[in-house]
């Protein structure tokens, strides 16, 4: 059994705690979810929520309701209030009516769970009032002439003996589909369907088919989606996942709960791709309104990009305006290594003591993307709790192969001690709120799609580029598991057999796929060219066919070029074809504003870097031969974070004839769903994670100094020079070259 505390231990009353523990005992060996408060189904008075709910395949649906006063009358003329030792109560039987009438008010659309022609639910919800300071041979004084309660009453003297009838007596089961749709609506995971109004084929025949299909499944949050996105911590949070593990909607879903739930809070909700505004605002406002039935407040929930843009605004704007200071544009910054760090640097160096708390709860999405400067902004900006909550991309870039602890992110204090130990996100708050989380289910990614990312990206099977983690906890956390060598940390020549269980992959594509006949290989397409204009005219040609034969919507297809250095003229040309086809395009951050991203009836032409976040049904990754002689990784790093975006089919393509990257792809695909691969030499494998995690702008720097010396005369003879008279550098050299 699930259980959601959420501010049990803040706002209960002293008997709900010991009844928490109570229920607990009684539901710990059943499946299902036990909440105090909690869904609230747009109710925004916690008073009028029952005091806990049961949702299980065993025991149905269950609302107790807690009265901890002394009730003496129930016979008011109206009903609808109770008469206690301490005056008055509104009915609980009512509140309790009222929340099971907005159960029914959700599920009525849903054959499977409402009959429509009899008004009756296919269901049943069973509703108890705990009286737990009356006995319960008051109840004839208590119920003189009024007769007509709905629910079932509970007295201090029978309290024992009803728990135990109530989870015993059978015929209340549900099956688990039924659960999964009530989940669903009643959770509120029901606005992030993603169905088009479209008549659904059973047999589906064009890939428009299969998308319909797999957008229609009713998605509902799995456990730790739940605790995550329906609990506010007390203090730090650290939420970690793959890409496609629901990360950026549970964090949206939770900012939600906070403002709904805590209307004085002030919320900060923090990100880092422009383009990712538009999503982040309508997952928070779809959410928002579907609970309360009103728009959020803006002023007390604040989304806002690190930085800020055109008619965007940001932290660090933000932050300028509070301590009366003029924020610096890109252009005075973008000549540093890291233009994004440098602002908030900036402002520690000058006016640390000038920024003051003002947020109850900051929440950052895509945490891996954000310097600890911007980190230690957050610390400041937050009040005392710290209720910070990062949501952490374990591999949204190979740089990350090793998650920064708090320690590392958060800044120190006077004393030199870190503002946030790492110990801090060691056990639980009150109500077993976790403070370290690991979302383990990949949704977004077909199993072959992650593999290939994976593969490609940490050169497994490339011949001199390999970054494979280290260890066995590492790759374990990432969903995998090894199958071989049986050891805790690899060495030099280990032969490695790693596996991504299906259970840990749950892409809908993929399993319908096979539910058709089809091999989920499929979704990865791979095509090779001699040139660029071959490999653009096959990227136009296999568009147009999606659209115009396969019926696939232009919005579900986004282009994604590794070729930064030519991807506006790329992108261009097959803008420009794509157009005279009567096919319309949108290009993020060279014609459009950057926070314009897959609009209705447009194709997305992108980089690597403006696609992070985003996501779609087919994917082109073109130029992915830019991953062959990368030893900085940087390339290998984007065409990871492109296949990622693919909830579907994944089109590769190349325009430089090299067998090498074919190699590597079939080879992953060979495997599949297994890595088979050899641990490179521990040297090899330092130098390469050293070059890794330089910053790409140190990486151009330092390449340039290196062209310029060497095409220096004296440089080249005083450098020959120093080689020949250092042996062990003379010879580590010529082990490379004989490799």
């Amino acid at each position: 059994m699930q259980l959601l505390a959420g501010s049990l231990d803040i706002k209960g009353k002293p008997f709900e705690q010991n009844m928490w523990d109570t229920l607990v005992e009684y539901t710990k060996d059943h499946e299902g979810i036990l909440s105090y408060q909690n869904p609230s189904l747009g109710i925004t008075d916690l008073d009028e929520i029952p005091s806990f709910i049961i949702r299980s395949n065993s025991f149905g649906i269950i609302l107790f309701q807690v009265v901890d006063e002394t009730v003496t009358d129930l016979s008011e003329e109206d009903d609808e209030f109770w008469k206690t030792t301490n005056g008055f109560i509104y009915s609980p039987d009512i509140l309790l009516n009222n929340y099971y009438q907005q159960i029914i008010s959700r599920v009525s659309s849903e054959p499977k769970l409402y009959n429509r022609k009899e008004g009756t639910l296919k269901f049943d919800i069973r509703k108890y009032i705990v009286l737990i300071s009356n006995k319960s041979h008051e109840i004839n004084n208590l119920q003189k002439g009024s007769n007509n309660l709905s629910s079932e009453l509970i007295f201090h003297d029978n309290y024992t003996q009803s728990l135990n009838e109530i989870f015993t007596i059978g015929g209340y089961s549900l099956e688990e589909e039924k659960l999964d749709i009530i989940d669903s609506l009643i959770d509120g995971t029901i606005v992030y369907k993603k169905t088009r109004k479209d008549k659904i084929l059973l047999e589906p025949l064009t890939k428009n088919d299969f998308i319909k299909i797999s957008l229609d499944h009713t998605w509902k949050l799995d456990s730790t989606q739940r605790a995550v996105a329906m609990q506010i911590p007390s203090g730090p949070q650290r939420i970690r996942g793959l890409a496609g593990t629901g990360k950026t909607i549970i964090l949206c879903m939770k900012a939600a709960n906070a403002h709904k739930t805590l209307e004085d809070f002030k919320i900060l909700f923090a990100f880092n791709n422009l383009s990712m505004y538009s999503q982040i605002q309508k997952h928070i406002q779809d959410y928002y309104v579907w609970e309360t039935k009103k728009t959020y407040n803006p002023d007390k929930l604040q989304i806002r990009h690190a930085w800020g843009g055109k008619n965007i605004r940001g932290i660090y704007s933000d932050v300028c305006e509070d301590i009366g200071i003029t924020p610096k544009t890109f252009f005075d910054v973008k000549h540093l290594p890291d233009p994004n760090n440098a602002i908030f640097e900036d402002l520690l160096k000058f006016h640390k003591d000038k920024i003051k708390p003002k947020y109850d709860l900051v929440l950052i999405d895509e945490a891996q993307d954000f310097s600890p400067a911007f980190f230690e902004v957050i610390f400041l900006l937050t009040k005392k709790e710290k209720r910070i909550v990062w949501a952490y991309d374990e591999f949204q870039t190979l740089k990350e192969l090793r998650i920064r602890e708090p320690e590392e992110l958060f800044g120190i204090d006077s004393d030199g001690k870190p503002n946030l130990p790492s110990s801090t996100l060691e056990g639980e708050y009150s109500g077993g709120i976790q403070k370290d989380f690991i979302l383990p289910n990949s949704y977004r990614n077909p199993r072959v799609n992650l593999l290939i990312a994976h593969g490609v990206g940490l050169g497994l099977y490339s011949q001199k580029s390999k970054i494979p983690m280290p260890d066995k906890k590492t790759w374990e956390a990432r969903g995998y598991k090894i199958i071989s060598p049986d050891k805790p940390k690899f060495d030099k020549n280990d032969n490695l057999i790693i596996e991504r269980p299906e259970n840990n992959s749950r892409n809908i594509l993929e399993k319908l796929l096979r539910t058709h006949y089809h091999n989920e290989k499929e979704l990865i397409q791979i095509k090779s060219f001699h040139n660029k204009k071959d490999e653009h005219d096959y990227v136009i040609k296999e568009i147009e066919h999606l659209i115009k034969i396969e019926q696939v919507e232009p919005d579900e297809i986004i282009v994604i070029t590794l070729d930064t250095k030519d991807s506006d003229q790329d992108l261009k040309y097959i803008r420009s074809h794509l157009n005279t086809l009567g096919i319309k395009c949108i290009t993020p951050g060279f014609i459009e504003d950057n926070s314009q991203f897959k609009e209705l009836g447009r194709v997305t032409l992108t980089t690597a870097f403006r696609a992070k976040g985003n996501e779609s049904n087919i994917v082109f990754v073109i130029s992915a031969n830019k991953t062959i002689n990368d030893f900085t990784f940087r390339y290998r790093n984007a065409f990871f974070v492109s296949v990622t975006r693919s909830r579907g089919w994944c089109y590769i393509t190349s325009n430089l004839y090299d067998s090498r990257i074919n190699e590597e792809l079939s080879g992953i695909l060979n495997n599949y769903p297994q890595f088979k691969f050899t641990f490179p030499d521990a040297v090899e494998y330092t130098n390469s994670i050293k070059i890794m995690m330089t910053s790409d702008k140190q990486l151009d720097t330092y390449q340039k100094d290196i062209d310029s010396k060497l095409n220096d005369d004296a440089y080249r003879a005083i450098l020959l020079e120093t080689i020949k008279n250092n042996p062990n550098f003379a010879e580590e050299i010529k082990k490379i070259l004989d490799e």
